[in-house]
């Protein structure tokens, strides 16, 4: 009977931990999911569980969490379970399947950047030869190349882009010498200064539409590249950008780009062909200097400007043709162009540097003075006494005729508006000018050192002096305060005078006539005053009133510059414009009231004054950069319905306004325009903005 009891006692037992070990079982992990970040795979713990059992095709891994990494993993497809293990050993069932594949681990050098989403390269790690950047790494795209990322390089010899790529920094490929081919990525928007500086084995350049920026020397002394196809949306070329790429041949320069930047193609002795897009407005110094093969130069209406030294020394240049709308031709522009004998110049042209035609074919086929269309640029004659500027001449240039010491008499005809800076200086024996009645301009230092020159009468079109114009001619010999030339007044003997008389009738004022008087209070100016130049005042550290009359229409560039104490100033309504820096730093003006007729604010204007209110007229259209910047003081802005543009900048640090509200009829904001205004508590922005700058 006992017996039969501990048998059954020991079938129950048997029974209860049978029926235990069931109802421990450990269920299967679940919702398997993949950390890009980290490249670990993750699911949700099991209760119970000691640790984990991966399986990855032939391979098992034990772990002890519910975090698998993965680099561990050989590279294509793997198919992973997991399992979860008991104390015991009591082992789940495997989870569902979770497929990954596992890219190659990179040769390059690769970094996360924005919050982790991107990656950038930054190295060349272990890559050499032909690289290929790929488009994504990981599951995160691959954005950008760093700066410095591939800097002196010397085993990489092609470059591959993959789409994701936006941006390649400064200094990215510099001087990787064996570089001989880059494919850049579709999507390419900027490349950074001095990208591929350096780069002597790059034969080719094409570009994608899709780059807008590239810095400045990004492609310098690569000298072999041959050809180049650039960005239809690049919106400038950058200095140096091309310079010294001794092998390119031919450049065709897109609508898109609005300018082109100092010594950008310099040093490129083989370009033969050069198109000019019709979007350009200005070509910087040196621009072109020494394209010795460049044989013809088509320059579009677009452009306004020429900069110095801009296509010096093409040597080999035999025809220019200068198109309608071209304004300024700078110093030495086609110095040296030893072959250059035939040149179309625009009758919009306004002024010509020194030197501009020196050294060409022009000037070796000259006997004399030197003409061009309907310009006077040079002369070879140096023993000349006698000068009758032909019928029909609009302009002499910079410099043009000068040193000339045997000089007695001097005619202009009716068609003159324009005589350079530098004309007729040192002529000390010129007695006789006969001025032509549409001159409207002279330049600096025109007329300096004619020590025997007495201007008593000057025509009624004059419009501008420039600074030094007329030195030590008879009329500041004999002068004892203010040195007047007919009714100009061009300076003051005494830099410390406080009484400046300004005689009635008087019609202009030389550029930079009473700069850095420091003595003068007040200025009184006669009503028959028109024009009043360039820095005129500037520097009068104690000026504090002037009351500008009627007649003038403009407050030129500088007239008031760094006039610290200048707090009481009237503006007539018949006042269009106030040029660049007009009342820069004119720290006492609180208050001024705009003339309604006002147009134009030009940039720094009011740069740093302390003008507390601002309304602005009816007829202002633009307020240039910088033109409020660092008005500190200033509280409360109006600004006009019928402005058209807010410069760069405009109102940096206006940091007591508290609303501003900007009208409907602006339509462009520049970068930063309101930057630091730390006390705007309102901004209204009208409907008619239709760009905003960073």
């Amino acid at each position: 009977m006992m017996k039969k009891s501990l048998v059954c006692l020991l079938s129950a037992l048997i029974f209860v931990l049978a029926f235990a070990g069931c109802s421990a079982a450990l269920p299967a992990p679940q919702n398997l999911r993949l950390d890009t970040l980290n490249n670990v795979l993750s699911w949700d713990e099991v209760d119970g569980a000691q640790n984990y059992i991966v399986n990855a095709g032939d391979n098992n891994f034990s772990v002890q969490s519910n975090r698998f990494p993965l680099d561990n993993l050989s590279a294509g497809e793997n198919a992973i379970k997991v399992k979860a293990v008991a104390a015991g050993g009591k082992e789940s069932a495997w989870s569902d399947v979770f497929t990954y594949t596992k890219e190659e681990n990179s040769l390059l050098e690769l970094q996360l950047i924005k919050a982790n989403t991107e990656y950038q390269v930054v190295g060349a790690g272990l890559a050499s030869g032909e690289v290929v950047i790929e488009d994504s790494y990981k599951g995160l795209p691959i954005t950008s190349i760093a700066d410095d990322a591939f800097a002196n390089n010397g085993t990489i010899t092609k470059i591959t882009m993959g789409a994701n790529i936006r941006e390649i920094g400064e200094n990215a490929f510099k001087n990787c010498s064996a570089l001989e081919s880059v494919e850049f990525s579709e999507n390419l928007e900027t490349i950074g200064s001095y990208a591929f500086q350096g780069c002597t084995s790059l034969l080719s350049v094409e570009l994608p539409d899709t780059v807008t920026e590239i810095g400045a020397y990004a492609f310098s002394y690569c000298s072999s590249i041959q050809s180049v196809k650039l960005s239809e949306n690049l919106q400038s070329l950058e200095n140096s950008v091309f310079a010294d790429c001794r092998d390119l041949e031919s450049v065709t320069i897109p609508d898109s780009v609005k300018s082109v930047g100092e010594l950008a193609f310099s040093g490129n002795e083989s370009l033969q062909a050069l198109e000019l897009g019709g979007g350009v407005e200005s070509i910087g110094a040196n621009a072109f200097y020494g394209c010795e093969s460049l044989t013809e130069l088509s320059v579009p209406g677009t452009v306004q400007s020429i900069g110095d030294m801009a296509f010096m020394d093409c040597r080999t240049l035999a025809k220019v043709t200068l198109a309608e709308g071209l304004k300024t031709l700078g110093k030495q522009s086609f110095y040296g162009c030893e072959n250059l004998a035939d040149v179309l110049l625009p009758s919009t042209v306004r002024s010509i540097g020194q030197f501009a035609f020196d050294k060409t074919g022009i000037q070796g086929q000259a006997d004399g003075l030197i003409y061009i269309g309907e310009w006077l640029v040079g002369n070879t004659n140096i023993e000349l006494t006698e000068i009758n500027v032909k019928s029909g001449t609009v302009g002499i240039a910079d410099s043009a005729v000068q040193q000339l010491t045997q000089l007695r008499t001097l005619s202009f005809p009716d068609s003159l508006h324009y005589i350079g800076d530098g004309n007729f200086i040192n002529s000390k024996n010129l007695t006789s000018v006969q001025w032509g009645n549409a001159l409207s301009e002279i330049g600096e230092n025109a007329f300096s050192l004619c020590s025997g020159l007495n201007v008593q009468s000057l025509p009624e079109s004059l419009e501008r002096i420039g600074y030094g114009a007329f030195t030590d001619t008879i009329n500041w010999v004999a002068a004892e305060g203010v040195v007047t030339a007919g009714n100009w007044v061009l300076g003051t003997k005494d830099s410390e005078a406080s009484d400046l008389q300004i005689a009635d009738g008087t019609v202009g004022i030389a550029d930079y006539a009473f700069t850095g008087n420091s003595a003068v209070a007040e200025v009184s100016l006669p009503d028959t005053l028109r024009f009043i130049g360039e820095g005129a005042f500037s520097e009068c550290e104690n000026l504090y009133r002037v009351d500008i009359p009627g007649g003038v229409t403009e407050i030129a560039a500088y007239t008031f510059y760094n006039c610290g104490a200048l707090s009481q100033i009237r503006l007539p309504d018949s006042i269009t414009k106030i040029g660049r820096s007009a009342f820069y730093q004119a720290s006492g003006l609180e208050n001024i009231d705009l003339p309604g007729g006002l147009q134009v604010i030009e940039a720094y204007a009011f740069y740093g004054s302390s003008l507390k209110t601002l309304k602005c007229p009816p007829a202002l259209q633009k307020i240039g950069d910088c033109t409020f910047y660092r008005n500190e003081s200033l509280q409360n802005i109006t600004l006009n319905e019928g402005l058209l543009a807010i410069g760069d900048h405009a109102f940096y640090r206006a940091i007591s306004l508290t609303s501003i509200a900007i009208p409907d009829s602006v339509q462009t904001i520049g970068a930063r325009a309101f930057y630091s205004a730390v006390s705007a508590e309102k901004i209204e922005i009208g409907s008619g903005v239709q760009t905003i700058g960073d």
